[in-house]
């Protein structure tokens, strides 16, 4: 995430470190939300950050549904966590487009 907000070459900062440091921050922030960092359309930006997340999310299911096969001790946990993830990123995803893309009357 860091890297992507280095690519948009914002220019809030005086110095080039305080550049850097402020798009270290910006990285970590966009682990947990989107932030729109760059005055213009943020829609193309939020599209693609939440584009990211759900591929993310989709890799880590993944992960977890081929190596927890080797662990049936807790059969119950292999259908709950995969069904929990996919519902909360529906649900996630949903409201996110529900604030970004207006409802026209």
């Amino acid at each position: 995430m860091t890297v992507w907000t280095i690519k948009q070459k914002t220019d809030l900062c005086s110095t080039a470190w305080e550049e850097r440091i402020y798009n270290a921050i910006v990285g970590v922030i966009y682990c947990f939300c989107f932030f729109n960092i760059k005055e213009g359309h943020s829609r193309q930006r939020a599209v693609v950050f939440y584009t990211v997340t759900a591929t993310e999310n989709a890799a880590c299911l993944a992960m977890f549904l081929r190596f927890s096969r080797t662990h049936q001790d807790r059969p119950w946990f292999d259908i709950a966590a995969p069904t929990l993830i996919i519902i909360g990123s529906i649900l996630g995803h949903t409201s996110q487009l529900g604030i970004y893309i207006p409802i026209q009357r």
